[in-house]
């Protein structure tokens, strides 16, 4: 008896009817790529239906087969004051190495593991503003994989003049972000004070329009010189306002 193994849609060899009884063959079908939606094509063998849509209704099934979710990032943006809002995320990408995180065109983060699912965003937000945040997924090889946006509108502010980060360690490169707002356009003064009442440092003494701004100070007085640990006094003042805030820097 003789076996003829056919590996596609078309017999690859002819045969006379009055010869089939005398002989056995198999053919075998393989549907490659993923399955993700549509309908089956048509199979056939010398002109008849075997497999898919036919004319006659039947239904036919593929056993041991899978269909394979689209890779993708779910992605959320929470408010949680007026200079913070916490990204969170989570995604089902087998391939990612790593993720990067933009926030209206400003880079935030350009490596982010890929064991990470969380950032919170302080760098110089300004009170009651809409922004847009963009993470984007990459395999080993640079490669984006997956990118998703979210948006968040940061809350009122119940301060004018807010320095954030008021315990910092400037010789590991950290430093105090001040925030102020002003209700309209004024002179503004922003000036380091030590203990003894001495000006360490001037940030700015300039007119400025009405708005929300942010300066920082890295620790380093008039000369450039890194100042000593110990407490300090940031003072600002405008026409209307003055208001002093103490920050600790430690080495």
């Amino acid at each position: 008896m003789k076996k003829i193994l056919v590996t596609g849609l078309w017999l690859l060899f002819f045969c006379l009817p009055a010869w089939a009884y005398e002989v056995e063959w198999q053919v075998f079908v393989t549907v490659g790529g993923e399955a993700k939606g549509g309908n089956w094509g048509v199979v056939s063998a010398i002109g008849q239906p075997i497999c898919g849509d036919s004319s006659d209704g039947g239904t036919y099934s593929v056993e041991g087969g899978s269909v394979i979710e689209a890779e993708s990032i779910s992605f959320m943006a929470t408010p949680v004051s007026s200079a913070l809002v916490r990204l969170t995320w989570n995604d089902n990408l087998t391939t990612k190495a790593y993720c990067s995180l933009q926030r209206d065109g400003f880079p935030l983060a350009s490596r982010l593991s890929k064991e990470r699912t969380s950032y919170e965003d302080t760098s110089q937000l300004k009170a009651d503003t809409l922004y847009q945040y963009f993470l984007t997924a990459y395999d080993a090889n640079d490669v984006p994989l997956a990118t998703a946006t979210a948006v968040a509108t940061t809350l009122p502010s119940k301060h004018r003049f807010i320095p954030y980060h008021n315990l910092f360690h400037p010789a590991k490169g950290k430093k105090v972000s001040i925030y102020y707002q002003l209700d309209n356009s004024t002179p503004v003064s922003i000036k380091i004070y030590n203990l003894a009442g001495e000006i360490v440092k001037t940030l700015i003494d300039e007119n400025k329009v009405e708005g929300q701004y942010w300066i920082d100070w890295e620790g380093k007085n008039d000369d450039g010189d890194l100042c000593a640990a110990g407490t300090y006094i940031i003072q600002i003042k405008t026409d209307g306002f003055k208001e002093n805030k103490k920050i600790i820097l430690i080495k």
